[in-house]
């Protein structure tokens, strides 16, 4: 969308950028450079460097980054890290047991819910651990 913003007022005078196409300019390169931000002056130009964090996540991505059957595959930028994550389990469970007391007593919310982590199942995102699975130390391997 383009034009005046709510609320704006211009004092100055209008600015128009004429651009004169040759016939065997296609209206396609036409759209594309009028819509393009640096055919009006946004252009980021920055000298500044990156730290190393910037430059090793940066590094990551690229060698990471690919696309597989239509969509695109991302690594985890942190995985090669030696930052240590904080343990959040005692936060995850208070948020379960917070959830589980709102589902009691909310019995429409609990059908909708009960519904969603079947649909889920059955489509495979998640799945139902043994218990041996439930009762081992979980890692970030």
């Amino acid at each position: 969308m383009t034009g005046i913003l709510p609320g704006y007022s211009r004092n100055s005078e209008s600015v128009c950028f004429i651009h004169v196409a040759l016939p065997k300019e296609e209206l396609n390169d036409l759209v594309k450079t009028w819509w393009k931000t640096e055919s009006f002056g946004c252009k980021y130009d920055s000298d500044e460097r990156r730290s190393k964090e910037d430059e090793l996540t940066l590094e990551s991505l690229e060698r990471t980054t690919c696309k597989v059957d239509g969509r695109y595959q991302v690594g985890l930028i942190w995985r090669d890290s030696t930052s240590d994550l904080p343990d959040n389990r005692a936060v995850a469970e208070k948020r379960l047991h917070l959830l589980e007391k709102r589902l009691e007593s909310d019995p429409e919310l609990n059908a909708k819910y009960r519904q969603s982590i079947d649909d889920d199942l059955q489509k495979g995102y998640i799945k139902k651990l043994s218990e041996r699975e439930s009762s081992e130390p979980t890692t970030c391997a």
